[in-house]
């Protein structure tokens, strides 16, 4: 489990990109229920905060590609104006 205070930015993003793929569309922040973030559980408080967390850090996030067992994913984080680009070339639903 991710340190209370010590967000860990990839972590976040890995399970969010996989939530965007899944679902196809943008994540509605204010009705998400208790997930995991790598097998490991999260409240909906935590995950709440982790939601806010990055929101306050200007992450958007945005599905650009998926295909068969890999996706393409850009993060835009407008506050500094940063683009990264994330592929998972093993992703496969469960």
């Amino acid at each position: 489990m991710v340190p209370e205070g010590k967000i860990t930015d990839e972590r976040l993003k890995a399970f969010i990109l996989r939530r965007l793929l899944r679902e196809g569309k943008p994540i509605d922040f204010d009705k998400l229920k208790k997930k995991q973030i790598h097998n490991e559980p999260i409240s909906n408080k935590r995950w709440e905060d982790c939601i806010k967390e990055l929101q306050n850090r200007g992450w958007v996030f945005i599905k650009t590609s998926a295909f068969a067992g890999s996706f393409r994913v850009q993060l835009i984080n407008k506050d500094i104006a940063n683009i990264i680009e994330y592929v998972d070339e093993h992703w496969q639903e469960k």
